[in-house]
């Protein structure tokens, strides 16, 4: 019932059925082939419960001699519940992604192109591969002990249910191989054909995911478009030294982050705070200043209209003498827009750098 909700308030009618029907298969058959009593399911719950709750009892006392357990609880359940009720999280869809991949196989007139598409088409259909195939081994083999690894990972690919992009795919993907080599062949009799079949699979499958990470993946950033991160397309990264890491950027993004960080320099005092709207957090960082707030991103802390009132009331005491936006960035929601509406109010605007909009407060 848990996953079942969980699909049906997470994802669209075209994609529930990649991710709802593995997981749900496996506890039917499992739970139709289970001779435990009560007694040894209560047993074995009570074992669990309490592994989780020694594992949580360390993060639970900290939080709660800091006064940050509700905080806490909201960051890490509230936040990423509410994550998926922003329109273009939704939006998103692994058919889509799919039928993107598939079109890169067919339409592709370079090898990386077509490496990314057969990349991709098989990180997208990993896992729900995987709970088709423990299923119908448990079809075939119901006394079949399965690995515990694949059981799990079955389970696993549910995270990129909650946000159906590129990223999302590969929090599970890795796990989900694993899970399939861990499963092996069929046990039922066969040819010997069929294993030399699966075992050329288990060879493959693997290299098209080494070859399509290691060359049109790996050491990417997050500004490339879908159909760039589909293709394997790579961009010209550089490390600025003027920005004191080693964050490696396109040099366009590179040029910006350096004005912005000028700018920081010269209307907020060092050790200072400002503040980026709706989510750049890595400004504070890069600029050895602070937030006023304790969130990271104003979609995920403005969540409540409490949240909100001591936000407004919070900069009308104390205005930052800097506030860097981004008017046009996805984590602006409704949610968001009261305190914007706030500063542009009480601010004026004085500079646009590339995305970014530099406002101070009126004179």
């Amino acid at each position: 019932a848990v996953i079942v909700g969980y699909l049906l308030t997470r994802t669209n009618a075209v994609s529930w059925p990649l991710y709802a029907v593995g997981p749900m298969a496996v506890l039917v058959l499992t739970s139709a082939r289970s001779t435990l009593n009560p007694r040894q399911t209560l047993r074995i719950g009570a074992g669990l419960a309490a592994g989780t709750l020694a594992a949580l009892a360390p993060l639970v006392v900290g939080h709660a001699a800091r006064g940050s357990l509700g905080s806490w609880f909201g960051d890490t359940v509230g936040a990423a519940g509410g994550l998926t009720s922003n329109g273009w999280v939704s939006a998103q869809s692994t058919v889509n992604l799919v039928s993107l991949s598939i079109q890169r196989l067919v339409t592709a007139t370079a090898p990386g192109q077509l490496l990314g598409g057969a990349f991709w088409l098989c990180m997208c259909l990993l896992g729900p591969v995987l709970g088709a195939r423990v299923a119908w081994s448990l079809v075939r083999r119901p006394d079949r002990a399965l690995p515990p690894v694949t059981v799990v990972a079955v389970f696993t690919t549910l995270i990129t249910a909650h946000y159906q992009v590129p990223v999302y795919v590969a929090f599970s993907a890795g796990l989900a191989l694993i899970g399939h080599l861990a499963l092996g062949d069929d046990p039922a009799p066969r040819s010997e054909a069929r294993p030399l079949a699966t075992r050329a699979a288990a060879w493959l499958l693997p290299s098209i995911l080494l070859a399509g990470s290691l060359l049109g993946q790996a050491g990417e950033g997050p500004t490339r478009t879908l159909s760039e991160t589909l293709s394997g397309e790579r961009q010209a990264l550089t490390a600025d030294p003027a920005l004191g890491t080693g964050l490696r950027l396109p040099p366009d993004e590179a040029e910006d982050y350096r004005a912005v960080l000028d700018a920081i320099d010269r209307h907020v005092d060092p050790g200072g705070s400002f503040l980026a709207l709706p989510s750049n957090p890595e400004l504070y960082d890069l600029s050895a200043r602070r937030s006023p707030f304790r969130w990271w991103n104003a979609s995920f802390g403005l969540s409540s209209a409490a949240d909100r009132r001591a936000a407004i009331a919070e900069v009308r005491r104390h205005p930052p003498p800097l506030v860097v936006l981004r008017p046009d960035d996805k984590y602006l929601t409704d949610d968001v827009r009261p305190l914007v509406d706030e500063i542009t109010d009480d601010y004026r605007r004085i500079d646009t750098i590339g995305e970014w909009e530099l406002w101070v407060p009126n004179p």
